[in-house]
């Protein structure tokens, strides 16, 4: 009997640190989404404010390529595509210049 009562206590604290786990576990991975989301705008604010700049000055530096590329590969990594893919290709397109 009291071994009985012993095994279900075992089981029930199992249970509940079973339960524990799962909700944090749920609970990091569903924050660590929201910040790679957020990680990805900003990418992508920032490749859309060099193209900004490239497009004003009618050609791109070295310089802003080469962030465009580091960017870009750091968004496409975290799974974005679309608009960034369509920038960083118009960019690669564009003439280099020096500033």
């Amino acid at each position: 009997m009291i071994d009985s009562i012993m095994a279900d206590c075992i089981y029930a604290i199992l249970c509940m640190a079973v339960g524990y786990l799962w909700n944090k576990l749920k609970y990091y991975d569903n924050k660590q989404k929201n910040t790679d989301e957020g990680l990805k705008a900003l990418l992508k604010d920032r490749l859309i404010s060099i193209y900004t700049d490239a497009k004003k000055q009618k050609y791109i530096t070295f310089d802003q390529m080469d962030r465009a590329d580091m960017i870009y590969k750091a968004y496409h990594g975290l799974g974005g595509n679309g608009t960034g893919t369509a920038i960083i290709a118009e960019l690669r397109e564009m003439p280099k210049g020096y500033d």
